[in-house]
């Protein structure tokens, strides 16, 4: 099934549009994409490709596109943790987008950003830095406490 869907992809608003998420609106956007992960993997899919390209956002309202990856859940060599990752990275973009980088130093993100340690917590879990989540659902309870807006 395809459907048109209006908007920017996150990719052509930090690279075309050059513009910087809030706080409030990375929140708004990682709320809604756990969402869909959430219902996708209830459903038995693995999207295995979240990244900036494949996120759409109209007015507040988030898409998740290109489904050409997606496969049904078996746990051997499609299991869910790969979306988490995936989440990880499009959040660390999102983080990203509104500081500005000192390009002459190569510091890693947990040391560049400006984030508490229990954000850095959170996402190094994402990333599989930590001990990685097992589930959508402890990746949603951790991330509504974390960033109570």
């Amino acid at each position: 099934m395809i459907e048109e869907k209006t908007g920017y992809t996150v990719e052509h608003m930090l690279f075309k549009q050059k513009y910087s998420f809030s706080k409030k609106e990375i929140y708004n956007i990682g709320k809604q994409l756990i969402q869909i992960i959430n219902y996708l993997h209830k459903n038995n899919i693995v999207h295995r490709d979240i990244r900036i390209p494949n996120i759409i956002v109209n007015e507040g309202t988030v898409s998740l596109i290109d489904f050409g990856l997606a496969r049904f859940i078996d746990n051997k060599i499609y299991t869910r943790d790969i979306d988490f990752s995936y989440l990880g990275d499009l959040l660390l973009y999102l983080l990203y987008s509104s500081i500005e980088v000192k390009e002459d130093k190569k510091i890693p993100w947990y040391d560049e950003l400006p984030i508490s340690n229990d954000e850095k917590l959170f996402l190094k879990k994402l990333l599989r830095l930590e001990e990685p989540y097992k589930t959508i659902e402890k990746i949603e309870y951790d991330f509504l406490n974390l960033y109570k807006i």
